[in-house]
């Protein structure tokens, strides 16, 4: 019998998807979908990480890649213009390097040897650590970022309940994952990439909306507005803040009808902490 949902409690869970690659269930009441093996395949999942081979497509694609991570800081810096920042699950090194760009202080953590070496040779300080136990002093930094992290573990609440010990008091958790809501994932879920081959072996939650916004509120957050303006562009140039003014009506309108058609791939949240 499966576990009760890590959000609801609800015990109903139903089957969503299942073949030979993977076998994931969904709670009709709230919609988070589980990996079925999550703590079975976690205890493996970890010498994936070690190795450069799983990096190999992030790092041909790192200039795109920083590119969206500047994006990214110019949202961060409308809630904080400044200060220390941990990048959780740092991978090739480009929110890293966009901090540091952008004046934070910035720290890695990841959990692979990879991973860690890599953004250590870029000049970073990085922890080799888990999510669930940074092993970092409480309240220490002003912002946790997470891209693309919380997927691979298995109970969301227990790495968001580290970062909320290591934000300080107003600090804020910005985190983007892989959204269970994706009507393409929803309608072709049987042949659809996330839920088989390699990412059947490490994607173990996908949240929606309000699953995500209420296990944050279970773990201290207050799950913030997105600011229809990214003010933080402005730190970069009045070019910068010209561009934002004038895609930021585009940018609302099309999250908006992408919100409503469920075609966002991805969830983005900010939330401060109280």
């Amino acid at each position: 019998m499966p576990e009760p949902c890590q959000v609801c409690g609800s015990t109903t869970l139903e089957d969503y998807v299942q073949h030979d690659e993977g076998h994931y269930l969904r709670c009709p009441s709230c919609g988070l979908i589980c990996n079925a093996r999550a703590e079975e395949l976690m205890s493996q999942a970890g010498a994936r990480y070690d190795a450069g081979e799983y990096f190999a497509g992030y790092q041909q694609r790192l200039p795109k890649k920083l590119r969206a991570a500047r994006r990214r800081l110019d949202l961060i810096r409308s809630f904080v213009p400044d200060g220390r920042l941990l990048d959780i699950g740092c991978g090739v090194g480009d929110c890293l390097l966009a901090a540091g760009e952008a004046g934070f202080d910035a720290e890695g953590l990841d959990v692979g040897d990879y991973a860690v070496q890599h953004c250590r040779d870029l000049g970073f300080k990085v922890h080799q650590a888990s999510i669930t136990q940074t092993g970092l002093p409480d309240r220490s930094f002003d912002v946790v970022t997470m891209w693309d992290v919380l997927e691979h573990i298995p109970r969301t609440a227990d790495g968001l309940v580290e970062v909320a010990r290591v934000l300080r008091p107003g600090g804020i958790a910005v985190i983007v994952t892989p959204t269970g809501e994706y009507i393409k994932a929803h309608l072709f879920r049987q042949t659809y990439q996330n839920y088989r081959a390699g990412w059947a072996l490490t994607h173990f939650v996908y949240h929606n909306r309000r699953t995500l916004r209420r296990v944050l509120r279970d773990c201290g957050f207050e799950p913030q507005r997105l600011p229809a303006i990214h003010s933080g562009a402005f730190r970069r140039g009045w070019a910068a803040g010209a561009a934002e003014v004038l895609v930021a009506p585009m940018r609302a309108a099309l999250g908006a009808m992408r919100s409503g058609c469920r075609l966002n791939r991805n969830l983005l949240a900010v939330a401060r902490k109280q």
